[in-house]
């Protein structure tokens, strides 16, 4: 009976070294000693706004565009998967002024210092 052997197999049966090479994955965090002062500020806040019929949550994703500049995205009721309401969030856009970032929305305004 005759086998045929795949070159693999020829090769480790003749003795070649295999070399397996891994490229070194990018961390896909950054370390906040080497972050700019808009990555204190990105990320997500929960809180409290006042409504007609009392306080509501609101949800606020902060996106940091660089250069000091955001993007906002609230939604009523609280974050996705936490409390939000399903109806379309609002998106606003911000930057720093005087070390504060603020947001203003059609119901609500938010400052982040």
């Amino acid at each position: 009976m005759n086998r045929v052997l795949s070159p693999l197999a020829m090769l480790l049966i003749l003795g070649f070294p295999c070399i397996a090479v891994a490229a070194e994955k990018p961390s896909s965090t950054t370390d906040p000693a080497k972050a700019d002062a808009d990555f204190a500020i990105q990320g997500e806040y929960v809180g409290k706004v006042q409504g007609k019929d009392g306080d509501k949550t609101l949800g606020v994703q902060v996106i940091a565009l660089g250069g000091g500049k955001f993007h906002g995205v609230g939604y009523m009721g609280g974050l996705p998967g936490d409390g939000w309401d399903g109806k379309e969030p609002e998106e606003v856009d911000s930057a720093t002024v005087d070390g504060a970032v603020t947001f203003k929305g059609k119901y609500a305004t938010g400052t982040i210092k």
